[in-house]
Order: structure tokens, then C-alpha cells, then sequence
């Protein structure tokens, strides 16, 4: 199946109101998606997936240059990767984890 881009912003939607903010150890990064601003222009890409940047900022320093949360979603299948790409260095592969309380929480693999 095919998805509009209507489709996939409403997934991203839904997906970053079920995300609540966790900090990740090794990086010291605060996430916080801002869910107010609007999606941000999706792009197809040639592995048949959507290209999302989702900015978050780090609430312990540099909350001037917000990094951003990549999304890959698989346009076939919905299966997604994301990672968080800094300033600095190769982006961190992260995976939404479901708690016992149903939320996602975004963790490293």
C-alpha cells in the first residue's frame, strides 16, 4: 500500500504525541518533541521510505542548535528506524520502546 503524505504526517503525529521525553545516559540529551510546530516537509526517497526531521533540543546546553530525530518510515510497511542526529559525529540509532504503561520511551538499540 501506497501512503499520501497526509497519511505518514498523521503517523508522525500520532507517533511523537505517544513519545514522552527520556533522557538518554551516554548523550546527556534531553528529548522533547516540539508538537505545536508543524510537520516538518516529508521527502520521498529512493529506498521507498519517508525522510522526517523532527527537531528536539537538549535541555542541559545548546538549546540554540536543537538537534533533530530522523525518521525512516518504510512507505510499504510502516516499520520505522530512527536516530538522533547531533551537530557533531554520526547519527544514534534510537528505537521507541512501549512501557508497561503503554508510552513509547525513545531508547538507544
Amino acid at each position: 500500500m501506497i501512503h499520501t503524505k497526509k497519511q505518514i504526517e498523521d503517523l508522525v503525529r500520532k507517533l511523537m504525541k505517544d513519545v514522552k521525553r527520556n533522557y538518554l545516559e551516554k548523550n546527556e540529551i534531553y528529548i522533547s518533541f516540539e508538537t505545536n510546530h508543524k510537520i516538518p516537509v516529508l521527502n520521498k526517497v529512493v529506498n521507498n521510505c519517508w525522510q522526517i526531521a523532527v527537531d528536539v533540543h537538549d535541555d542541559q546546553s545548546n538549546k540554540d542548535e536543537p538537534a533533530s530525530i530522523l525518521l525512516y518510515i518504510n512507505d510499504t510497511t510502516l516499520d520505522f528506524e530512527g536516530y538522533l542526529d547531533g551537530s557533531m559525529g554520526r547519527p544514534i540509532p534510537l528505537l521507541p520502546k512501549k512501557d508497561s504503561d503503554g508510552i513509547f520511551y525513545l531508547d538507544k538499540f
